[in-house]
């Protein structure tokens, strides 16, 4: 005998001496491959209507012409993966009203090239961007920097009505600014939603101007929280959502939706660096800021009364305080040169830009609680914080 033969002998006795495995019964097997269709001749007929196959009783109808469209979050596909994708059809619908466009004439004083005395003319430029609704009574949200060298402001409205605007409230720190309109009619405000709430992966939507398109609808996903802007150590944003709907130049200002139809933030910056990174203001730092920008004036930054210095990287995060302003928040709540300020109510500070904004953006006459390693001490104290200049 071979020795193929032996090797085939062998295996068919193994085969032999060992029972078959039962699988269990949700066990995968592949579906039998359909019988073979012999094609038509060449010459063959097409087939009458008649003897079409009829349609198996679990294939939904084919939709109506006219049918209603799908609410949102209702699936836009009969099965699979795609039941997932939102139609966002009866939430831009919702929403728009909402939704406004903000144009502003600046005034742009130039100097003429070498001479720091004499200036050019002054010249009109044209600024855009978006807002909403807050109230009936016509109050207006939008960002700082949109309308902070406007001389003159406009709204228009989702049903392109036009009405001039008013500066109410300026908060250049959290970047937020209210406006007020008078004679509109039929407003319809946001409704406040909750920031905190939402997680990463959350879908959003953002409804706003860019590039003067009005009442441009994007959608997205929240891609991070707690996320830090600085511009320099002066300016700069915290706590800020990212999202990867598109906004553009236009946009700030505008709100970010989540799809219950709640504004969950105030779109304000985007990435320079690369596309698909945005950033909104979560609701609970405008809320936090609205009383105050309801009383008018500009909002000053809230003052806690320490001079700083940033600590050596090995000497870990925080700030050094090298002096106390006299009968200061911080005086009154016991800090001394010396310390050093780990974090402000809870959070850790990284720097001493974190630290200056963070106080800044508080809003004055709340406390804010220090944590303080004095030594080997580490030491809670608490801080009335004062607004540190009104400017009216």
């Amino acid at each position: 005998m071979t020795r193929r033969a032996l090797a085939a002998a062998a295996f068919a006795l193994a085969a032999a001496a060992c029972p078959a495995t039962e699988r269990p019964p949700d066990y995968f097997t592949a579906p039998p491959l359909p019988d073979a269709v012999t094609p038509p001749p060449a010459d063959a007929a097409p087939p009458s209507p008649s003897d079409a196959p009829a349609p198996a009783e679990d294939d939904p109808p084919p939709p109506a012409d006219g049918a209603a469209r799908p609410e949102v979050g209702e699936p836009t596909a009969t099965g699979g993966a795609l039941d997932l994708v939102p139609s966002f059809v009866g939430l831009f619908q919702e929403l728009s009203p909402s939704v406004v466009n903000i144009y502003t004439q600046e005034v742009l004083q130039r100097r003429i090239l070498g001479t720091p005395f004499d200036l050019l003319p002054a010249e009109q430029g044209t600024s855009l961007g978006s807002g909403m609704v807050l109230d009936v009574d016509g109050h207006i949200l939008t960002n700082a920097h949109v309308v902070e060298n406007a001389a003159e402001i406009r709204v228009r409205f989702h049903d392109e009505s036009e009405l001039p605007a008013r500066l109410v409230g300026l908060d250049p720190v959290r970047d937020l600014a209210l406006l007020k309109v008078d004679g509109a009619a039929d407003l319809r405000p946001v409704v406040p939603g909750a920031s905190e709430s939402v997680a990463v992966g959350d879908w959003v939507v953002a409804i706003g101007n860019p590039f003067g398109l009005s009442h441009t609808m994007t959608k997205g996903i929240i891609s991070g929280k707690g996320r830090a802007e600085f511009v320099n150590d002066r300016v700069g944003y915290l706590d800020l959502l990212q999202t990867d709907a598109p906004i553009n130049q236009g946009s700030s200002g505008g709100p970010l939706f989540d799809l219950k139809g709640r504004v969950i933030g105030v779109n304000t910056a985007l990435s320079a660096e690369g596309h698909g990174i945005a950033f909104a203001i979560p609701w609970e730092s405008v809320e936090d800021g609205l009383p105050r920008l309801m009383q008018g004036g500009q909002v000053s930054r809230s003052w806690l009364g320490v001079y700083i210095k940033a600590r050596r990287e090995e000497d870990g995060a925080g700030v050094l305080i090298s002096a106390v302003v006299d009968d200061s928040p911080a005086a009154r709540a016991g800090v001394k040169p010396g310390d050093v300020v780990e974090g402000l109510d809870g959070r850790y500070i990284k720097g001493v830009a974190e630290f200056r904004l963070r106080v800044a953006s508080a809003v004055a006459g709340r406390d804010m609680t220090l944590e303080v390693l004095r030594g080997n001490q580490r030491l809670q104290l608490v801080a009335r914080l004062e607004e540190a200049r009104d400017i009216r």
